[in-house]
């Protein structure tokens, strides 16, 4: 692996935008940044100059005032929100608030001003990478945190960072290998995100291992028994074409002034985002809760970091410790997933087995929350009206979410019964889910009775 990596900011692509299949889908990630990245000609630039607080940043970074761009503070340290932003949006903000040109290729090494060490230094151009392939083909939501904050306080910044993604109806939390080279980064923000689920705050995540992760040994987290976390392990490593032109331009004009060909690794991409980019895909079609296992994430030029293989060890060790590593097949140059098994397991139940099955529980939770408030203010004594809005709200539980689940309407139960001495009324939900559940107790609805 070559510790000196370069990374391609090419603000010439345009993205368009796609509409995400739900309007409730709402992803997210985390950016770590350095405080300080150069040319390839040796020119500095301090990133800090575009997140620390100035009025200059704030209107560069000021995009629309409905998308809730905002800093909020922890322990002294700012960290920047900027609510659903495309790559290219980001790459133009970075080349003018840099004066650099406003268009062309650019590309940026890592390099530490502080005392924390190479390996902090080596994993911020990976995560800017990955956070700029996440946000390529749809809009991402992104909290960008100094490395060296980050260093200092994380497990305190990655709590926070997730309870105001909930808090702002964020629903998807993709890990953009914020925990490349150390566990401790990893474990973090999988304590943080289990607490949301234990307090019944839900979002899904994907999570990645550490680099370098083997089914060998035992992994160097603990996971908890919780179903909405996707664990991955394994990274693809990104080779760069603007440096590999670079390279070519240097060997046939004989200028030195530029890379040489050795350099052109400019990531190494968790599985966490080849599966967020994979589902983004799935969120826009018709076949939103089919399986990922042995789905087509990405087809290979470079390399991966772990040759992950289809055999009995993997699969045991995948079982045992509920981790999904994405495998490589040599027939077929293509990386994918070894397994469908969520990390939830008990002896005693286990109804989401499957990794779908989880995102469908997570995304009805949250819509179903949401369709809910309809019944606030229904008259107890009406019972047509009781029924009519019954009506309404399984059509559109079914139009938004069942339907995209390949269930039946006749999926979902309603019941209600008024409780006239507490002035109540108790609506009942259940949810008929195969092949080997006869129903789920999904919630009950205590509404006021207006007489």
């Amino acid at each position: 692996m070559i510790s000196n990596v370069v990374y391609d900011l090419d603000v010439e692509y345009t993205v368009v935008p796609k509409t995400d299949y739900f309007s409730f889908f709402n992803p997210f990630t985390i950016c770590i940044y350095d405080d300080v990245h150069y040319m390839i000609d040796g020119t500095t630039v301090n990133l800090s100059d575009l997140f620390i607080v100035n009025d200059d940043n704030i209107q560069l970074w000021e995009i629309d005032n409905e998308k809730m761009n905002y800093i909020f503070s922890i322990s002294g340290f700012n960290i920047w929100y900027i609510n659903r932003i495309d790559a290219n949006t980001i790459g133009l903000k970075i080349s003018e608030g840099l004066g650099l040109n406003k268009t062309g290729s650019y590309m940026f090494r890592s390099k530490s001003n502080s005392s924390y060490g190479n390996y902090l230094e080596k994993f911020t151009v990976s995560t800017f990478n990955s956070v700029l392939s996440l946000s390529a083909p749809a809009p991402m939501s992104i909290f960008f945190v100094r490395k060296n904050d980050f260093a200092l306080r994380y497990s305190e910044i990655i709590s926070k960072i997730f309870e105001t993604a909930y808090e702002m109806n964020k629903s998807f939390y993709v890990d953009s290998g914020i925990g490349f080279l150390t566990p401790v980064y990893v474990q973090a923000q999988i304590d943080a995100f289990s607490s949301l689920y234990n307090n019944q705050q839900y979002m899904f995540g994907a999570f990645n291992m550490p680099f370098m992760t083997k089914p060998t040994q035992p992994p160097p987290i603990t996971l908890p028994n919780v179903m909405n976390m996707f664990v991955t392990a394994g990274y693809s490593v990104i080779s760069s074409r603007i440096a590999e032109t670079k390279a070519a331009n240097a060997y046939l004009t004989g200028d030195t002034n530029t890379i040489s060909a050795g350099n052109t690794i400019i990531s190494v991409f968790p599985a966490s985002c080849l599966y967020y980019l994979y589902l983004l895909n799935m969120y826009d079609s018709d076949d939103v809760y089919i399986p990922v296992i042995n789905k087509i994430l990405m087809n290979i030029s470079s390399g991966v970091d772990y040759m992950y293989k289809y055999d009995q060890i993997t699969k045991d060790w995948n079982r045992n410790y509920k981790i999904n590593p994405m495998y490589f097949s040599d027939s077929t140059m293509t990386l994918r997933f070894f397994e469908n098994l969520t990390p939830y397991v008990s002896t005693s139940y286990s109804p989401l087995k499957e990794e779908h099955w989880a995102r469908f529980a997570i995304d009805l939770a949250r819509y179903v929350s949401f369709i809910f408030k309809y019944l606030i203010g229904i008259r107890s004594d009406n019972e047509k009206e009781i029924e009519n809005m019954i009506e309404f709200v399984t059509d559109e539980i079914y139009k938004n979410v069942l339907d995209k689940a390949k269930l039946k309407k006749e999926s979902l139960v309603m019941k209600y019964e008024v409780d006239n001495k507490k002035g109540k009324v108790y609506f009942d939900f259940y949810l008929r889910l195969p092949p080997t559940i006869k129903e789920i107790y999904l919630i009950t609805v205590a509404v006021p009775n207006k007489n």
